[in-house]
Protein backbone atom coordinates (compact mmCIF):
# COMPACT_ATOMS: atom_id res chain seq x y z
CA UNK A 1 0.00 0.00 0.00
CA UNK A 2 2.63 2.23 0.77
CA UNK A 3 4.98 1.50 -2.54
CA UNK A 4 1.23 2.49 -4.20
CA UNK A 5 0.89 5.57 -2.21
CA UNK A 6 4.47 6.71 -3.63
CA UNK A 7 3.90 5.24 -7.02
CA UNK A 8 0.81 8.14 -7.43
CA UNK A 9 3.01 10.74 -5.72
CA UNK A 10 5.70 10.11 -8.87
CA UNK A 11 3.38 10.03 -11.57
CA UNK A 12 1.63 13.47 -10.11
CA UNK A 13 5.70 15.10 -10.52
CA UNK A 14 5.91 13.92 -13.50
CA UNK A 15 2.47 15.29 -15.12
CA UNK A 16 3.37 18.91 -13.87
CA UNK A 17 7.04 19.17 -15.48
CA UNK A 18 7.80 21.83 -17.93
CA UNK A 19 8.50 20.04 -21.54
CA UNK A 20 11.96 21.89 -23.23
CA UNK A 21 12.66 21.61 -27.14
CA UNK A 22 15.88 19.93 -27.74
CA UNK A 23 18.65 21.58 -30.11
CA UNK A 24 17.90 19.60 -33.25
CA UNK A 25 14.40 19.54 -35.23
CA UNK A 26 13.27 18.84 -38.89
CA UNK A 27 14.04 21.77 -41.01
CA UNK A 28 10.76 23.68 -41.80
CA UNK A 29 10.51 22.61 -45.86
CA UNK A 30 11.72 25.68 -48.03
CA UNK A 31 7.83 25.48 -50.08
CA UNK A 32 6.40 27.64 -47.10
CA UNK A 33 5.82 31.24 -48.22
CA UNK A 34 7.34 30.41 -51.47
CA UNK A 35 4.77 32.88 -53.96
CA UNK A 36 3.09 30.56 -57.05
CA UNK A 37 2.08 32.43 -59.77
CA UNK A 38 -1.93 31.92 -60.31
CA UNK A 39 -4.15 33.79 -62.70
CA UNK A 40 -6.67 35.74 -60.19
CA UNK A 41 -9.60 33.27 -61.15
CA UNK A 42 -8.12 30.11 -59.81
CA UNK A 43 -5.20 31.44 -57.06
CA UNK A 44 -3.53 28.42 -55.88
CA UNK A 45 -3.07 27.15 -52.06
CA UNK A 46 -0.43 25.56 -51.20
CA UNK A 47 -0.45 23.08 -48.48
CA UNK A 48 2.37 22.36 -46.40
CA UNK A 49 3.36 20.05 -43.46
CA UNK A 50 5.67 21.55 -40.11
CA UNK A 51 7.21 19.35 -38.06
CA UNK A 52 7.73 20.51 -34.87
CA UNK A 53 10.19 19.89 -32.49
CA UNK A 54 10.60 16.85 -30.83
CA UNK A 55 10.71 17.13 -27.02
CA UNK A 56 11.70 14.88 -24.06
CA UNK A 57 10.85 14.78 -20.22
CA UNK A 58 12.76 14.13 -17.47
CA UNK A 59 11.64 12.72 -13.79
CA UNK A 60 11.74 14.53 -10.62
CA UNK A 61 14.99 12.24 -9.65
CA UNK A 62 18.49 13.38 -11.12
CA UNK A 63 19.22 10.30 -13.52
CA UNK A 64 16.33 8.78 -15.12
CA UNK A 65 16.30 7.40 -19.18
CA UNK A 66 15.58 9.81 -21.43
CA UNK A 67 12.32 8.91 -23.04
CA UNK A 68 11.42 10.59 -26.52
CA UNK A 69 7.96 11.69 -26.95
CA UNK A 70 6.75 10.89 -30.97
CA UNK A 71 6.91 14.47 -32.68
CA UNK A 72 3.82 15.73 -33.78
CA UNK A 73 2.75 17.73 -36.95
CA UNK A 74 0.65 20.77 -37.95
CA UNK A 75 -0.68 21.30 -41.31
CA UNK A 76 0.16 24.77 -42.33
CA UNK A 77 -2.22 26.51 -45.19
CA UNK A 78 -0.41 29.24 -47.04
CA UNK A 79 -3.11 31.16 -49.22
CA UNK A 80 -0.90 32.83 -52.10
CA UNK A 81 -1.93 36.03 -53.79
CA UNK A 82 -3.27 35.48 -57.10
CA UNK A 83 -1.19 37.50 -59.87
CA UNK A 84 -2.04 40.78 -60.14
CA UNK A 85 -4.23 41.52 -63.40
CA UNK A 86 -1.98 42.13 -66.30
CA UNK A 87 -3.88 44.47 -68.39
CA UNK A 88 -3.31 44.72 -72.36
CA UNK A 89 -3.02 48.43 -73.23
CA UNK A 90 -3.62 48.95 -77.39
CA UNK A 91 -2.37 52.28 -78.62
CA UNK A 92 -1.94 53.06 -82.35
CA UNK A 93 -3.09 55.83 -84.33
CA UNK A 94 -6.23 54.88 -86.29
CA UNK A 95 -6.06 55.07 -89.90
CA UNK A 96 -7.29 58.21 -91.52
CA UNK A 97 -7.00 60.00 -95.24
CA UNK A 98 -6.08 63.74 -95.09
CA UNK A 99 -8.18 65.77 -96.98
CA UNK A 100 -8.05 69.77 -98.04
CA UNK A 101 -9.59 71.01 -94.44
CA UNK A 102 -10.76 67.07 -93.09
CA UNK A 103 -9.39 63.73 -92.33
CA UNK A 104 -11.89 61.04 -93.26
CA UNK A 105 -11.63 57.96 -90.61
CA UNK A 106 -12.43 54.15 -90.73
CA UNK A 107 -12.50 52.50 -87.38
CA UNK A 108 -12.57 48.83 -87.17
CA UNK A 109 -13.63 48.84 -83.75
CA UNK A 110 -16.60 51.03 -84.07
CA UNK A 111 -17.48 49.59 -87.34
CA UNK A 112 -17.64 53.51 -87.81
CA UNK A 113 -16.58 56.20 -90.80
CA UNK A 114 -16.55 59.51 -90.01
CA UNK A 115 -14.89 62.73 -90.61
CA UNK A 116 -13.46 65.43 -88.22
CA UNK A 117 -11.78 68.97 -88.91
CA UNK A 118 -8.03 68.76 -89.70
CA UNK A 119 -7.46 71.23 -87.24
CA UNK A 120 -8.41 68.52 -84.33
CA UNK A 121 -5.21 66.93 -85.21
CA UNK A 122 -4.34 63.03 -85.75
CA UNK A 123 -6.44 60.48 -83.28
CA UNK A 124 -4.21 57.89 -81.19
CA UNK A 125 -6.51 55.27 -79.95
CA UNK A 126 -6.49 53.20 -76.73
CA UNK A 127 -8.05 49.86 -76.30
CA UNK A 128 -7.99 48.16 -73.18
CA UNK A 129 -10.13 45.70 -70.70
CA UNK A 130 -11.82 48.25 -67.73
CA UNK A 131 -10.22 47.64 -64.14
CA UNK A 132 -13.35 45.46 -63.25
CA UNK A 133 -14.94 44.25 -66.06
CA UNK A 134 -16.11 45.25 -69.79
CA UNK A 135 -13.98 46.98 -72.59
CA UNK A 136 -12.62 51.10 -72.39
CA UNK A 137 -11.91 52.64 -75.91
CA UNK A 138 -10.93 56.23 -76.18
CA UNK A 139 -9.39 58.85 -78.44
CA UNK A 140 -6.91 61.34 -77.90
CA UNK A 141 -6.15 64.14 -80.45
CA UNK A 142 -2.84 65.05 -80.91
CA UNK A 143 -0.94 67.74 -82.94
CA UNK A 144 2.32 67.18 -84.50
CA UNK A 145 4.32 66.95 -81.82
CA UNK A 146 2.31 64.04 -80.02
CA UNK A 147 0.94 66.81 -77.33
CA UNK A 148 -2.84 66.18 -77.11
CA UNK A 149 -5.18 68.95 -78.21
CA UNK A 150 -7.25 70.13 -75.12
CA UNK A 151 -10.75 70.73 -75.77
CA UNK A 152 -11.30 67.93 -77.67
CA UNK A 153 -13.02 64.11 -76.45
CA UNK A 154 -14.41 61.23 -77.27
CA UNK A 155 -14.53 57.27 -76.07
CA UNK A 156 -16.74 54.86 -75.46
CA UNK A 157 -17.12 52.00 -73.37
CA UNK A 158 -19.09 48.06 -73.29
CA UNK A 159 -22.26 47.59 -71.54
CA UNK A 160 -20.45 46.28 -68.38
CA UNK A 161 -17.66 48.36 -68.42
CA UNK A 162 -16.61 48.92 -64.83
CA UNK A 163 -13.59 50.49 -62.98
CA UNK A 164 -14.98 51.65 -59.22
CA UNK A 165 -14.17 55.18 -60.19
CA UNK A 166 -15.74 59.00 -60.22
CA UNK A 167 -17.29 58.56 -63.94
CA UNK A 168 -15.92 60.55 -66.82
CA UNK A 169 -17.89 62.38 -69.89
CA UNK A 170 -16.58 59.56 -72.23
CA UNK A 171 -18.12 56.61 -69.99
CA UNK A 172 -21.24 56.17 -72.42
CA UNK A 173 -22.08 52.61 -72.51
CA UNK A 174 -24.82 53.15 -75.00
CA UNK A 175 -28.50 53.31 -74.09
CA UNK A 176 -30.66 50.62 -72.62
CA UNK A 177 -33.16 49.02 -74.71
CA UNK A 178 -36.03 50.97 -73.34
CA UNK A 179 -34.42 54.09 -73.62
CA UNK A 180 -36.69 56.86 -74.32
CA UNK A 181 -34.62 60.11 -76.05
CA UNK A 182 -33.63 62.94 -74.02
CA UNK A 183 -35.78 61.82 -70.75
CA UNK A 184 -34.40 61.82 -67.61
CA UNK A 185 -31.30 63.52 -69.03
CA UNK A 186 -29.68 66.28 -66.90
CA UNK A 187 -28.74 68.15 -70.12
CA UNK A 188 -29.88 71.44 -70.24
CA UNK A 189 -30.19 71.08 -74.42
CA UNK A 190 -31.17 67.44 -75.47
CA UNK A 191 -32.62 66.32 -78.69
CA UNK A 192 -32.37 63.12 -80.78
CA UNK A 193 -30.40 63.87 -84.39
CA UNK A 194 -31.23 60.72 -85.66
CA UNK A 195 -32.34 57.26 -84.13
CA UNK A 196 -29.35 56.29 -82.02
CA UNK A 197 -27.91 59.72 -81.60
CA UNK A 198 -28.60 62.16 -79.30
CA UNK A 199 -26.89 65.20 -79.21
CA UNK A 200 -26.94 67.38 -75.85
CA UNK A 201 -25.30 70.16 -74.14
CA UNK A 202 -23.92 69.39 -70.60
CA UNK A 203 -22.97 72.35 -67.85
CA UNK A 204 -22.33 71.93 -64.46
CA UNK A 205 -24.52 74.28 -61.90
CA UNK A 206 -22.84 77.08 -59.88
CA UNK A 207 -22.96 75.02 -56.76
CA UNK A 208 -21.08 72.49 -58.44
CA UNK A 209 -18.57 74.54 -59.92
CA UNK A 210 -17.95 76.03 -56.64
CA UNK A 211 -18.22 72.46 -54.85
CA UNK A 212 -17.16 69.67 -57.08
CA UNK A 213 -18.23 66.36 -56.90
CA UNK A 214 -17.71 63.00 -58.91
CA UNK A 215 -18.37 63.63 -62.82
CA UNK A 216 -17.86 67.25 -62.86
CA UNK A 217 -18.64 68.61 -66.38
CA UNK A 218 -17.48 72.04 -65.63
CA UNK A 219 -18.13 74.99 -68.30
CA UNK A 220 -20.78 73.88 -70.71
CA UNK A 221 -20.11 71.24 -73.36
CA UNK A 222 -21.40 69.86 -76.53
CA UNK A 223 -22.09 66.18 -76.36
CA UNK A 224 -22.76 64.09 -79.47
CA UNK A 225 -23.68 60.23 -77.77
CA UNK A 226 -23.59 57.47 -80.37
CA UNK A 227 -25.80 53.91 -80.13
CA UNK A 228 -23.84 50.59 -81.31
CA UNK A 229 -25.75 48.24 -79.18
CA UNK A 230 -24.72 45.25 -81.77
CA UNK A 231 -20.90 46.24 -81.54
CA UNK A 232 -19.07 42.77 -79.82
CA UNK A 233 -16.76 45.38 -77.75
CA UNK A 234 -18.17 48.79 -77.66
CA UNK A 235 -21.42 49.87 -76.89
CA UNK A 236 -21.70 53.51 -76.71
CA UNK A 237 -19.29 56.16 -77.83
CA UNK A 238 -19.38 60.04 -77.35
CA UNK A 239 -17.65 63.09 -78.86
CA UNK A 240 -17.40 65.92 -76.82
CA UNK A 241 -16.13 69.18 -76.97
CA UNK A 242 -16.03 72.85 -75.01
CA UNK A 243 -18.29 75.65 -76.76
CA UNK A 244 -17.53 78.66 -74.96
CA UNK A 245 -15.55 80.94 -76.69
CA UNK A 246 -12.65 82.33 -73.93
CA UNK A 247 -14.44 85.79 -74.02
CA UNK A 248 -17.99 84.05 -72.93
CA UNK A 249 -16.13 81.59 -70.65
CA UNK A 250 -14.42 84.65 -68.85
CA UNK A 251 -17.58 86.45 -68.76
CA UNK A 252 -19.27 83.33 -67.22
CA UNK A 253 -16.27 82.54 -64.62
CA UNK A 254 -16.40 86.03 -63.67
CA UNK A 255 -19.46 86.26 -61.98
CA UNK A 256 -18.28 83.57 -59.37
CA UNK A 257 -14.92 85.16 -58.93
CA UNK A 258 -12.77 82.63 -61.51
CA UNK A 259 -9.51 84.66 -62.65
CA UNK A 260 -7.35 81.76 -63.80
CA UNK A 261 -9.37 79.50 -66.24
CA UNK A 262 -6.63 76.99 -66.20
CA UNK A 263 -7.17 76.24 -62.36
CA UNK A 264 -10.97 76.56 -61.85
CA UNK A 265 -10.92 77.91 -58.23
CA UNK A 266 -14.41 80.11 -57.51
CA UNK A 267 -13.83 83.28 -54.90
CA UNK A 268 -17.35 84.62 -55.06
CA UNK A 269 -19.67 81.50 -54.29
CA UNK A 270 -22.64 83.80 -52.70
CA UNK A 271 -26.39 82.52 -53.26
CA UNK A 272 -26.53 85.75 -54.94
CA UNK A 273 -23.38 84.63 -57.41
CA UNK A 274 -24.48 81.40 -57.79
CA UNK A 275 -27.92 82.44 -58.76
CA UNK A 276 -26.67 84.85 -61.50
CA UNK A 277 -24.58 82.49 -62.61
CA UNK A 278 -26.89 79.76 -63.42
CA UNK A 279 -29.18 82.69 -65.03
CA UNK A 280 -26.29 83.20 -67.27
CA UNK A 281 -25.98 79.39 -68.13
CA UNK A 282 -29.98 79.75 -69.50
CA UNK A 283 -29.23 82.77 -71.07
CA UNK A 284 -26.75 80.46 -73.07
CA UNK A 285 -29.09 77.52 -73.68
CA UNK A 286 -31.63 79.61 -75.10
CA UNK A 287 -29.08 81.75 -77.75
CA UNK A 288 -26.33 79.38 -77.96
CA UNK A 289 -25.03 81.28 -80.92
CA UNK A 290 -24.22 84.19 -79.10
CA UNK A 291 -20.73 84.96 -81.05
CA UNK A 292 -19.26 82.99 -83.92
CA UNK A 293 -16.75 81.43 -82.05
CA UNK A 294 -19.00 79.32 -80.12
CA UNK A 295 -21.14 78.90 -83.07
CA UNK A 296 -18.23 77.31 -85.09
CA UNK A 297 -17.52 74.88 -82.50
CA UNK A 298 -21.05 73.56 -82.31
CA UNK A 299 -21.22 73.33 -86.26
CA UNK A 300 -18.20 71.27 -86.27
CA UNK A 301 -19.79 68.47 -84.12
CA UNK A 302 -22.95 68.58 -86.33
CA UNK A 303 -20.76 68.45 -89.30
CA UNK A 304 -19.29 65.55 -87.83
CA UNK A 305 -22.29 63.67 -87.06
CA UNK A 306 -23.40 64.14 -90.42
CA UNK A 307 -20.79 62.05 -91.76
CA UNK A 308 -21.33 59.07 -89.45
CA UNK A 309 -21.38 55.73 -91.93
CA UNK A 310 -22.14 52.94 -90.08
CA UNK A 311 -20.26 49.79 -91.57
Amino acid sequence: MKNLFLALILLTLLSSCDTKSISTATPIPSTIGTRISSSPANPITTTATKTQKPTHTRSAKSSPTDTDIPSATATIIVKQKPSPTVFVVVKEYLDCDLEEMSRICNDEILQLEFEYPSEWGVIQTTFREGWKSGYLYEYSFQNEDGNQIGGIFAGGRSHDFSEGRGSFITDFKGFASDYTPCQGTSAIICYEIKPGIIFEILASSGTAMCDPGPGHIGYPKAVVKINLPENEKINGFVFARKILSTDLRNDLGAIIGIKDHGIIMPTNCTDKSIEAYDQKITEIADMISLDSQTTQNLNELFELVNTLVYK
